[in-house]
């Protein structure tokens, strides 16, 4: 058995392949050809299962070889909120200006629920 079918086993629990597809949103036949056939989970679906399950997508992606223990160790100790400065120099007029409309929005919306 591969590292990614284990990580998935313990993962969901017990759920049949079709409650992780419901749950998680993925294709119940390429879930089941990957668990059954595969024996490999793509990168993308454990990122999704994890997500779902709510545990760690860096494990995900280190039991789907993506990334190694010692990547994932360095995402690990990243302070999130050192990156906002440069993420927001490099983001577009259209994206900062999406961004405020959104949160102007949401704002909007709870006033109006408060009233």
């Amino acid at each position: 058995m591969t590292k990614s079918i284990t990580w998935y086993e313990e993962t969901v629990a017990g759920d049949s392949v079709n409650q992780v597809a419901r749950k998680t949103g993925l294709s119940q036949s390429t879930l089941n050809r990957q668990v059954t056939q595969y024996y490999q989970l793509s990168p993308e679906a454990a990122v999704t299962i994890a997500r779902a399950y709510k545990v760690d997508t860096l494990e995900a992606l280190i039991v789907t070889d993506l990334i190694t223990p010692e990547e994932a160790a360095s995402y690990r100790n990243v302070d999130l909120d050192s990156l906002v400065p440069s993420v927001l120099e490099r983001a577009t007029d259209t994206q900062l200006t999406r961004e405020l409309t959104r949160r102007l929005n949401m704002l909007a919306e709870m006033q109006a629920s408060q009233d």
